[in-house]
Order: C-alpha cells, then sequence, then structure tokens
C-alpha cells in the first residue's frame, strides 16, 4: 500500500507541479527553467515508503507482545496496556486537531476570494472591453509636432469608435481601473515649501472617460477639453480617497495644485468622484488624480456596448482598421478579464 501511495503521489505531484507553474509563469521568472528533481523526489519516495514501513511494524510489535487469548477475547486495543491506550488516544487528538485547522484554514481562503471576486469596484464592469492602441513616431519629428499629431489621430479614433454601432461610449486612459497604481507627488496649495510631498495616482484620460466607465460624481464637475491646452493640465478631478486624505476638513474644490515638481505649474481641482479599486482589489482605493492631456501615447482604449464581448472586438477593430490599416490592435480583453487576471496572485497564493 506504501509503495502503491508513494507512486501515485509521484504523478500527482508531477502533474500539480506543471500546472502550478504555468499558472505561476507571470509571476515567477524563468518559471519554464523550473523542474522536479528526480533525485530529490526518488529520496522522498524512499522516505514515505520506509515510513509506512515502520508505521507498520508498531501494531506488529505490540500485537506479537500480546496473549493470544486476550486478542480473542478484548482485541489487541483492548489488551493493550493503559500508556499505549493513552498515547494512542492523544495521536486522535492530534489527528483531529490539525485536520480541523487545515479545514478552518482552507474554508477562510474560500471565503477570502470569493468576497474578493463580489468587492465593489466603483464602476460598471459589464459590457465594457479593452484594448492598446499606440501610434508610431515619424522620423525626425520634434516633440510639439508629435504631440499635435498625437493628439489630433487620437481624437479621431476615439470620434470613429464612438460612432460604431452598438457603441455607447469610448475613451481612452494612460491605466485602468483594478490594475496597479503608478504614484507621484503631489503638492497641496497652502503647505509649506519644505514640507514633503503627498503621493497620487495620476491618470491621464479623456474626458468622457468617467461616463464611459461609469464612475460617479460626487461633487464639482467633470473634466472636458478645454481643461488642457498644448498637453498641459489646467484642471484635475480627484477620488473621494484623496480627498479624505488630503482635505479632510475643507472643500477641495477650486483649490490649487502642483504634480510631480514643486516648481510644475499649479493645475486647479474641479471636481470630485468616486472611488474605484485603483491598487489592488485586496486593498482599498488609493488617492488618485485624473487629468487630460492630448498627445498621450500608448493608449488603454475602453470601449462600452450593449453588444456580446466577441461582437464587440470584432466592430472596434474593424472600425480602427478602417480609420488607420496601419495601426495593430493589441491585447484585446474584457474588463471583467482585467479583474480576474488581479486575483490571478491571490488564487495562486491560495492554491
Amino acid at each position: 500500500v506504501s509503495i502503491a501511495g508513494a507512486a501515485a503521489g509521484v504523478g500527482l505531484s508531477a502533474i500539480f507541479i506543471q500546472n502550478l507553474l504555468a499558472a505561476a509563469s507571470a509571476f515567477i521568472p524563468r518559471a519554464e527553467d523550473i523542474t522536479i528533481d528526480w533525485t530529490v523526489l526518488g529520496f522522498s519516495v524512499a522516505v514515505a515508503i520506509a515510513t509506512g514501513v515502520l508505521a507498520s511494524l508498531a501494531p506488529l510489535w505490540q500485537a506479537m507482545r500480546t496473549a493470544p487469548n486476550a486478542v480473542l477475547s478484548e482485541g489487541v486495543r483492548a489488551s493493550a496496556s493503559a500508556p499505549a491506550q493513552r498515547l494512542s488516544r492523544a495521536f486522535v487528538v492530534a489527528e483531529i486537531a490539525l485536520a480541523f485547522t487545515l479545514l478552518t484554514t482552507s474554508v477562510i481562503l474560500v471565503v477570502h476570494m470569493r468576497n474578493l471576486e463580489r468587492v465593489s469596484l466603483g464602476f460598471e464592469p459589464d459590457g465594457l472591453v479593452a484594448f492598446d492602441l499606440a501610434l508610431p513616431r515619424r522620423v525626425g519629428e520634434s516633440n510639439a509636432a508629435l504631440a499635435e499629431r498625437r493628439g489630433s489621430e487620437q481624437a479621431r479614433l476615439m470620434d470613429a469608435l464612438r460612432q460604431t454601432p452598438g457603441v455607447t461610449g469610448a475613451a481612452f486612459a494612460s491605466q485602468l481601473p483594478a490594475g496597479v497604481c503608478g504614484e507621484t507627488n503631489i503638492y497641496l496649495e497652502g503647505r509649506p515649501p519644505d514640507a514633503p510631498a503627498q503621493r497620487v495616482c495620476p491618470v491621464w484620460a479623456t474626458p468622457d472617460f468617467f461616463s464611459t466607465m461609469r464612475i460617479p460624481l460626487r461633487s464639482g464637475r467633470l473634466l472636458n477639453e478645454s481643461d488642457s491646452r498644448q498637453g498641459d493640465a489646467l484642471a484635475v478631478v480627484i477620488n473621494e480617497a484623496a480627498m479624505r486624505a488630503y482635505w479632510p476638513e475643507r472643500n477641495p474644490i477650486g483649490t490649487s495644485v502642483r504634480l510631480s515638481l514643486p516648481g510644475n505649474n499649479p493645475v486647479e481641482v474641479v471636481g470630485v468622484v468616486g472611488d474605484v479599486r485603483n491598487s489592488g482589489l485586496n486593498r482599498p482605493a488609493a488617492p488618485e488624480v485624473y487629468a487630460t492631456t492630448t498627445g498621450f501615447n500608448p493608449m488603454n482604449v475602453v470601449v462600452r456596448s450593449d453588444l456580446p464581448a466577441d461582437q464587440l472586438i470584432a466592430a472596434a477593430r474593424s472600425t480602427i482598421r478602417q480609420a488607420d490599416p496601419t495601426l495593430v490592435v493589441e491585447n484585446v480583453r474584457t474588463i471583467h478579464d482585467i479583474v480576474l487576471n488581479n486575483l490571478q496572485l491571490e488564487r495562486l497564493s491560495s492554491l
């Protein structure tokens, strides 16, 4: 039995490790180079067999020391000495305690994963498809000309996507919710020049990003096309987490802030929107600031529609191809896929 169990364990271990490495390839460098060390595995099998053999010798030794008439009348367990019975009962209690601990931990992990899948994202993910677009740079093109050309091309692409049959909204942003938050400094109005900078997650997006994602407005107004000029933001919108962290006792609307560097031009806070999960699903929303600008590249494009995801993806590809045949639509996925992908590390850790 020990040999058969060890052989089955070898096969199951190999399959499990292969599947585990396949799932962990996005988080473990050079996961394809990780293999089973058969020497170590063979030693483990030998130890498992030896353990089974040695464990079976204990009751055999006890039975050999027991009188036959006692075995026939009461059984080996009943005829064992009092210390042996106490030790046996202690082993049973320990096994039950360990099994209960394992079961409790498993239940906690399952409930934790279920709660993460049901957490409120702060926006409406149904009907959203995202993909990446990158506008190439022309040879000898200056930075100013590049920004102007990219801004006009991006506006033309967004207009074409919005006019696609079945599409109810289209926008692009530097990063999408439920992903990794890339932080930058924010300097608040009225703070001493030598005061330490605060940290926020900056998102550069088109003004209709909020309506496309259905991120609710809490106070003030949303961004519009006039809030940027020549690539520089003139106004920003913050989330509720930033308001709670940096303006806990005052209204942030109308205040000025500086982004990235204390010497940069000030921008005005014109609105507050609801929090979205921008730093993982198992952590609260981090302070975030939204600004609109032209020429940001590459783009994370989001398109909303009531069409099925496959039809929406095909329609978006066709629209982009007609607008500019040289552009390549990459990394196409639904927002639900993005959310599930963010749970992959949690699932792997639980497994």
